[in-house]
């Protein structure tokens, strides 16, 4: 398995099918958890971080996956297929970790 084409294993392409059939669903329990105004018991609050620090990962891997899927269809040349992949890579990863951190701050 090849981290730059998750798109050629088929593990992970299981895994990017299951998560199809979750985006939706997670993002409107996260939407329903976030209109709570007022968290006063602190298990409650971890929960609700659970569910979206889950939505912000999820949603990351579906994007790169995708985005791999379409490098693999329509960039043909090597070097460039491969530098284009690394960016991805490095730019999904740092949108992940963006949010997740502005997430964190915005409590």
């Amino acid at each position: 398995m090849n981290l730059l084409s998750p798109d050629k294993s088929n593990m992970i392409l299981k895994k990017y099918h299951l998560s199809n059939k979750l985006l939706i669903p997670g993002l409107l329990l996260s939407y329903g958890l976030n209109e709570i105004v007022s968290i006063d018991n602190k298990y409650k609050r971890i929960g609700i971080n659970f569910v979206n620090y889950s939505n912000i990962i999820n949603i990351g891997f579906h994007s790169y996956v995708s985005t791999s899927a379409i490098i693999s269809d329509y960039i043909k040349p090597a070097n460039l297929s491969k530098g284009l992949r690394a960016s991805s890579f490095g730019l999904h990863a740092l949108a992940i970790c963006g949010l997740c951190r502005y997430f964190k701050k915005n409590k």
